[in-house]
């Protein structure tokens, strides 16, 4: 799906440059995400463990 979506923005006229920002960015907020859901667990988990 990803791959059909850049060949429809490439024959918009979308350059390549703009591309692999797209792509690069998609790549940083895939890691902010799953990072913030690692600190969200380990924040529960210290929280929970401090309560009791």
């Amino acid at each position: 799906a990803q791959r059909k979506a850049l060949d429809v923005l490439n024959t918009v006229g979308l350059s390549n440059s703009v591309l692999r920002l797209i792509e690069r960015r998609n790549r940083v907020d895939t890691w902010i995400k799953y990072v913030g859901m690692i600190a969200t667990i380990v924040i529960l988990y210290l929280f929970i463990k401090w309560t009791r």
